[in-house]
């Protein structure tokens, strides 16, 4: 009984071998979950890529995944071929109804719609646009912050700098909402963006081993703090709504969403007209997003990005530091 439930348990762990993929040996119930114990995401992405190529293959549990690292084909998959690769989530949800409407969770047509709509704020004229508020909250937020500790000559945590700064950028290209996250962090969108993460060893595990029935037992919906994730919503929601009542039609990204249309792009530029073509050729349904979908959606841009461009600020200051 014991070995055939081994091999039911291990039964996808020769799906790489089938590919010619090469890739660390798995765990039966963990795969390759365990090593993230010892080593953190990023490093542990860089020692497999060193071993096993710029494309290889891991194991989620007993779910098989492909790591790319190299950036053609990343081009390939994320634009020319964007519909191809939509047909599994890749964030665990047990059914939290925002982060089963985000972009990145959806599957199908649903998936195409958001995306078409989603794409209207991020087309090279819409873009430019947000040059105007990325230059203020530089000169507003982070300058005179490292002006302080410049003139001090004070030690200087550029972590949380530029973290405050990523996130004072994307509240107001996102939502057109100015903070001041590092001397006012009582705001909504502050006092949540670090807690929204943090997720306990024993949750990412039983998240990725866990049976969905298993999961709502427990009470889990989802990767990320359910509590900061429905402050969030509430926060956006709230925005919507204010932007609706008066007409609104600013240059951040949640206004760009509210009034979108389905078939019209207000700059042609290679990636929206890639994703115009196979879009429309797709049998999409033309409507526009609810509400609920446009929370879910600015909910995914507000995580996607402030701690990812931190550590890129900081790890360029240590650079440029250097030489």
């Amino acid at each position: 009984m014991g070995k055939g439930r081994e091999r039911h348990l291990s039964r996808t762990f020769g799906f790489f071998d089938t590919l010619g993929l090469k890739g660390p040996k798995p765990v039966v119930i963990f795969g390759n979950l365990l090593d993230l114990l010892f080593v953190s995401k990023p490093d542990l992405e860089v020692q497999r890529t060193k071993q096993f190529g710029k494309i290889y293959g891991i194991f989620e549990g007993s779910k098989p995944l492909v790591q790319v690292s190299e950036p053609d084909i990343i081009k390939q998959i994320l634009v020319k071929d964007f519909r191809v690769f939509n047909t599994k989530p890749r964030i665990t949800n047990v059914g939290h109804p925002v982060i089963e409407s985000m972009l990145i969770t959806t599957r199908g047509d649903t998936w195409r719609r958001a995306r078409t709509a989603v794409s209207h704020g991020f087309t090279v004229a819409r873009m430019r646009k947000q040059y105007v508020p990325v230059r203020q909250c530089v000169s507003e937020y982070l300058l005179p912050v490292l002006y302080t500790h410049a003139d001090s000559r004070a030690p200087c945590d550029l972590k949380r700098v530029y973290s405050c700064f990523a996130l004072s950028c994307i509240t107001r290209c996102a939502f057109g909402v100015p903070t001041d996250p590092y001397n006012k962090p009582q705001h909504p969108f502050v006092a949540n963006a670090w807690p929204v993460f943090r997720l306990p060893v024993w949750k990412l595990f039983a998240l990725q081993v866990l049976p969905p029935y298993a999961l709502r037992l427990f009470n889990i919906s989802s990767f990320f703090d359910e509590t900061c994730i429905a402050n969030i919503a509430r926060t956006i929601r709230q925005i919507i709504r204010a932007k609706a009542s008066v007409g609104d039609n600013g240059v951040d990204f949640i206004s760009a969403v509210m009034h979108s249309k389905p078939d019209v792009y207000d700059d042609q530029d290679e990636n929206s007209l890639v994703m115009a073509a196979k879009t429309d050729g797709a049998n999409v349904v033309k409507k526009p997003l609810t509400e609920d979908e446009m929370v879910a959606q600015g909910f995914n841009l507000y995580t996607a990005g402030f701690d990812q461009m931190a550590n890129l600020l900081a790890f360029v200051s240590y650079e440029l530091a250097l030489k």
